[in-house]
């Protein structure tokens, strides 16, 4: 059994991997753009997000990054290059053990 991280403790961890904070939109006048959207409004991550000098914003199209507690609520053909995810499109194929084992089996028998 594998601990979950606390939201602001992933949120902790999320903005220390490289690159996280320093992802833009377009232009430099936009470079203090720090932006987060959450779904549902989840008052932990957005606290630990706040305090380090992130906003809060009210539509998926203007955060840098976007955090739901349910994956099937993300739109995905929507996410612009410049935002980022806390889930990833089809992770159950490496996430869910049984899914992994047969997409590894198959990528050995490829490679064979």
């Amino acid at each position: 059994h594998l601990d979950t991280p606390s939201p602001a403790n992933a949120a902790k961890i999320m903005l220390k991997k490289e690159g996280w904070s320093l992802v833009m939109r377009n232009s430099a006048d936009k470079a203090n753009w720090k932006t987060f959207y959450t779904r549902p409004n989840h008052a932990q991550f957005g606290k630990a997000l706040s305090s380090r000098g992130w906003k809060s914003v009210n539509r998926e199209t203007d955060a840098e990054i976007l955090w739901y507690q349910k994956k099937k609520e993300i739109k995905w053909d929507s996410i612009k290059p410049w935002q980022r995810v806390n889930h990833f499109r089809d992770e159950t194929r490496v996430a869910h053990k049984g899914k992994m084992l047969e997409h590894l089996r198959t990528t050995r028998s490829e490679a064979l």
